[in-house]
């Protein structure tokens, strides 16, 4: 995952009906489609971007997933222009922690988030699942 300092700098990688859309603001809960291109405007790949705005978010900040396809090599190149467009690396469970901080967690449900993500056993997720928000 990474973490963009605004839905601006995702625009800077993110191309929408064929032109650049910068100060764009999406709509929450909604799938944008369009291309992702590196800081020389060259197209990387197809791309979905998914927008979920605060209060909607599991972090109750704006979140914006982007999913690339096509294989390792044009998920690395989406990944190396998005950092360099002011993306950084969350770090591990720095989602669960922005949700638990933001009030959208509680301290027994950061518990059962960490035990789902880190079950190690097939029959232990769905247990740890159940109890998630």
């Amino acid at each position: 995952m990474l973490w963009f300092r605004s839905i601006n700098s995702c625009c800077r990688v993110m191309v929408t009906q064929g032109h650049f859309r910068f100060n764009w603001q999406p709509k929450s809960q909604r799938i944008y489609y369009g291309t992702a291109v590196d800081g020389d405007g060259h197209v990387i790949d197809e791309v979905l971007l998914l927008a979920m705005l605060r209060p909607r978010s599991y972090t109750r900040e704006d979140v914006l997933e982007l999913h690339t396809h096509g294989g390792g090599v044009c998920a690395q190149r989406v990944l190396r222009a998005c950092i360099e467009a002011g993306a950084r690396p969350a770090r591990p469970g720095e989602f669960t922690l922005r949700a638990f901080l933001n009030g959208r967690l509680d301290l027994s449900q950061v518990w059962t988030a960490d035990t789902h993500a880190s079950a190690m056993a097939v029959d232990a997720a769905p247990i740890a699942a159940q109890s998630c928000p």
